[in-house]
C-alpha cells in the first residue's frame, strides 16, 4: 500500500493505492468522510483488483474545492479522471457512497464509452435534484427530505472550519462520538476522524469538508436526480438504503431499472452509514454477485 498525491485539474488530491490484483477499482468516499471511511472496502475487494482511494476536493488530504462551471460533480468527476489518467488506470470499476456514489455516476456519465469495461457501483448515490416519475405527493416528500438533509450538511460545515490544536481535538472528540452514535465504529475510527482536519501551519488546522461543496452541490437541485444514471452506459448497481431517502424515490429508480438496460437497483434495509462499516460485508456480496452477473468485456 501507498500513498501520494497528484495534480489533477489544478487540484492536488490525496490518493491511497491498496495494490491488489486484478482489474482497478477506485474508491469514492461520501461528503462526511475521506479515503479512510472506503478502507473496509479495499481490505474486501483487493483479492480481486487493483484499488485506489481516492479523498476527493474539499475533503481530507486534499486540495480545496472549487467549481466555477456551476456542475459542480462534473468537476470532481474530472478531478477522478485525472488521477486514473496519471496511474494509468485501464477504464476501471468505480465504487462511490453517498457523494462518491454522485461523483461516480458523473464519472461514468461523461468519460465511459459506449462499450465501457468498467462497471459503476453507487451506494446511496443521489445528488440534490428532483424526481420525474413519482406523483406530485412524492416530489414534495423528496424536495422537503432534501431540505432537511442541506440543514444537516449545512450544520456539519458550519463555523468554525479553522482551529487551533485545542479546539480541534474539541471538535475532533465531537465527531467521533457523533459517529460513534450513529454505529460508525470500525477499527480506522481515529484514523477517519484524524483526516478531517488539514494542517495549515502556524498550529492551525482546517476543518473539512469545505462548505463550498454543499453550496455548490445544492444549485443545481431542479436536475432530475437520476439524470447521470439514465445518460450512462456501463453496468451500473444502485444499492438503495431505505434508512435514508423516503420512499417516492423507489418509484424513479423503479423506472430507471425498467427502461434502462445493464441497471440493477438493490435495496438494503438499513441506514445511510451502515454500508461502510456494519454492514460491509453484506453489501460487498452484493457487489461481488452483480459483477459475476455483468462481467468486464
Amino acid at each position: 500500500m501507498s500513498e501520494g498525491w497528484f495534480n489533477a485539474g489544478g487540484v492536488r488530491i490525496a490518493v491511497r493505492d491498496h495494490g491488489g490484483i486484478g482489474p482497478d477499482l477506485v474508491l469514492l468516499h461520501g461528503i462526511g468522510g475521506n479515503l479512510e471511511t472506503m478502507e473496509p472496502f479495499a481490505e474486501r475487494l483487493r483479492d480481486a483488483h487493483r484499488v485506489v482511494a481516492i479523498d476527493l476536493p474539499g475533503c481530507g488530504g486534499s486540495g480545496p474545492f472549487e467549481d466555477h462551471s456551476g456542475d459542480p460533480f462534473g468537476a470532481m468527476a474530472a478531478v477522478v479522471r485525472g488521477v486514473v489518467d496519471a496511474l494509468c488506470l485501464d477504464e476501471p470499476d468505480v465504487l462511490g457512497h453517498s457523494l462518491g456514489g454522485m461523483v461516480a455516476a458523473r464519472y461514468t456519465a461523461i468519460y465511459a464509452r459506449r462499450r465501457q469495461r468498467g462497471r459503476l457501483v453507487s451506494i446511496d448515490g443521489f445528488p440534490p435534484g428532483r424526481l420525474v416519475v413519482a406523483d406530485t405527493e412524492g416530489r414534495s416528500l423528496h424536495r422537503d427530505w432534501l431540505l432537511g438533509v442541506r440543514r444537516e450538511l449545512e450544520a456539519l460545515t458550519a463555523d468554525p472550519i479553522a482551529a487551533d490544536e485545542v479546539s480541534r481535538d474539541e471538535m475532533a472528540d465531537g465527531l467521533r462520538a457523533w459517529l460513534v452514535a450513529v454505529g460508525f465504529t470500525p477499527p480506522n475510527l481515529d484514523a477517519v476522524v484524524a483526516r478531517q482536519f488539514v494542517e495549515e501551519g502556524d498550529g492551525m488546522f482546517r476543518r473539512r469538508p469545505d462548505r463550498s461543496i454543499v453550496e455548490e452541490g445544492f444549485a443545481a437541485a431542479h436536475r432530475d436526480v437520476l439524470a447521470d444514471y439514465r445518460s450512462a452506459t456501463a453496468a451500473t448497481l444502485i444499492v438503495r438504503c431505505t434508512g435514508w431517502a423516503p420512499p417516492p424515490i423507489d418509484v424513479d429508480l423503479a423506472d430507471l431499472e425498467a427502461n434502462r438496460s445493464g441497471v440493477e437497483v438493490a435495496r438494503f434495509d438499513g441506514s445511510h452509514l451502515a454500508p461502510a462499516w456494519e454492514n460491509v460485508d453484506e453489501v460487498t456480496d452484493l457487489i461481488r454477485s452483480f459483477w459475476r452477473r455483468h462481467p468486464r468485456g
